[in-house]
C-alpha cells in the first residue's frame, strides 16, 4: 500500500481465528490455542478501498475506544461498530 491522506473512513469489524502461526527466527509455529477466538479489527480505510490496521484485540468496548481514538486522529467518520455499538 501506499502512503496516503486520502483516507475515508474507520471501520470496526470482528471475526473468528481460523488459522495462526508465529514465524520467528526458529521458523513457523502453529498457535492452536488462539483458533476460535473472536477478535475485533480496527482500520482505516482510503477512498479506494486500501486498508491500515490500527488495533487488535479481543474486547468490543476497547475496539471502541480504538476507533473512535482514529477517527479524531484522522478526521474521518467511523463505520462498521458490531455487536450493538454506536458512532
Amino acid at each position: 500500500m501506499t502512503e496516503t491522506d486520502d483516507w475515508s473512513r474507520v471501520a470496526v469489524d470482528q471475526g473468528v481465528v481460523t488459522r495462526a502461526t508465529r514465524t520467528d527466527q526458529f521458523g513457523s509455529h502453529s498457535m492452536p490455542d488462539q483458533i476460535g477466538r473472536l477478535t475485533f479489527f480496527v482500520t482505516v480505510i482510503d477512498e479506494i478501498g486500501n486498508t491500515l490496521l490500527l488495533w487488535e484485540g479481543r474486547s468490543f468496548p476497547d475496539a471502541v475506544r480504538a476507533a473512535r481514538e482514529a477517527s479524531r486522529d484522522f478526521g474521518v467518520p467511523i463505520e462498521g461498530l458490531t455487536v450493538g455499538g454506536a458512532n
